[in-house]
């Protein structure tokens, strides 16, 4: 195809010159003869890969048929897509990608973007890969949201860990700023204008960060104001977390207590009114998918840790907003390592129909860090 170079003997590169074409356009100029280029190959490939099973090439009037799992024509694709995954691992395919980019869909993006095995290409959205992208301490070079003098809003999800790292933000930053939790709407738009203020002296930079209770709204509040506020929380899995914000309600070191344990004696009580992914409610708001809801975090959060890999999200919340030293401290521990261990099956199943988002979200941040 005239337009496209040829890679025979540089295989870590490529490109498409002169016009724009169509991917409809550009699959019926190479017809049914074999691809000529890695271009051709990566968008055949991709192409491909998007569907359940791998199609073969076709001639002309020869009447199609889909291949078994173990057939020739699909284990074909496999080296293929090895070889499409190889060819996009190269510096200059950032620049290559962008010429290319009209001509693939949502998802052979996320397949050329992802750089990971056939199997887990198979299967990842654009979201997710540009989550992993935002927030994968293997993938974020070191000082990436690095601002002398931002302003850093730390969302406190109930048993995530959140004393334990306000500790260490108070070591890290000037200025740290507690939102109270009895009124909490109030003492965060305060907290949040005094914040701001500070800001305004450009002479004087500093690093803030306020941290509590507030939710999605109250950050929305500002964020439709264009300030420049960057988001950043801890989260956890939905079990455990749920089962620890439990014992802690109905332990002596909460002030309502008793109050709290009459109104929910028994942990299936309690999970009965727990709302649907309240974790990622409280981080994004309503959301119609999973992926929006990636969007959502990718557009206001520069940083999403887990309890479960405290010392590491810790380490990574540093080095990429090059804070000081963030100590890890352990903070209302309590009994919560066996926190799921003893749980009834009606409680568990109850939580998981409840959190199949939270746990989306839980297991793919974990990645990031495992």
């Amino acid at each position: 195809m005239a337009g496209c170079a040829q890679m025979q003997n540089a295989p870590r590169r490529f490109w498409i010159k002169g016009q724009k074409h169509s991917h409809q356009s550009l699959v019926k100029q190479l017809g049914p003869a074999p691809l000529r280029c890695p271009v051709h190959r990566a968008l055949r490939v991709t192409t491909r890969a998007a569907q359940p099973q791998c199609q073969p090439v076709i001639t002309p009037g020869q009447r199609p048929a889909t291949p078994s799992a173990g057939s020739p024509a699909t284990a074909a694709c496999k080296p293929a897509r090895t070889d499409l995954l190889r060819l996009t691992s190269a510096p200059p395919f950032a620049k290559a990608r962008q010429r290319i980019r009209h001509l693939l869909s949502n998802v052979e993006q996320a397949l050329i973007m992802s750089q990971v095995s056939p199997q887990a290409t198979a299967t990842k959205t654009v979201a997710e890969t540009a989550f992993e992208a935002r927030f994968s301490p293997r993938l974020v070079a070191a000082e990436t949201y690095h601002d002398p003098n931002d302003v850093i809003l730390f969302m406190h999800i109930p048993k995530t860990a959140g004393m334990s790292v306000g500790k260490a933000l108070q070591e890290a930053f000037d200025i740290f700023h507690p939102v109270s939790w009895e009124n909490t709407n109030q003492s965060f738009r305060n907290k949040t204008r005094k914040a701001l203020y500070r800001r305004s002296d450009a002479a004087n930079p500093c690093r803030q960060v306020l941290m509590g209770h507030f939710a999605w709204s109250d950050v929305m509040y500002w964020r439709h104001q264009e300030l420049p506020l960057k988001c950043a929380t801890i989260i956890r899995d939905p079990l455990d977390r749920f089962v620890s914000n439990y014992r802690y309600n109905t332990s002596d070191k909460h002030p309502q207590h008793e109050a709290f344990a009459a109104r929910y004696p028994t942990l299936e009580s309690y999970a009965r009114v727990l709302p649907y992914d309240y974790q990622l409610s409280l981080m994004a708001g309503a959301f119609y998918s999973f992926d929006h809801a990636l969007e959502k975090l990718n557009a206001a959060y520069s940083f999403i840790g887990v309890t479960e890999h405290l010392g590491a999200s810790l380490q990574h919340f540093r080095r990429s907003h090059g804070l000081a030293e963030l100590t890890e401290h352990r903070e209302n521990t309590g009994n919560q390592a066996k926190a799921a261990e003893d749980i009834p099956d009606a409680v568990r199943n109850i939580v998981g129909e409840k959190s199949r988002n939270d746990a989306r979200l839980h297991q793919l941040a974990r990645r990031c860090y495992g």
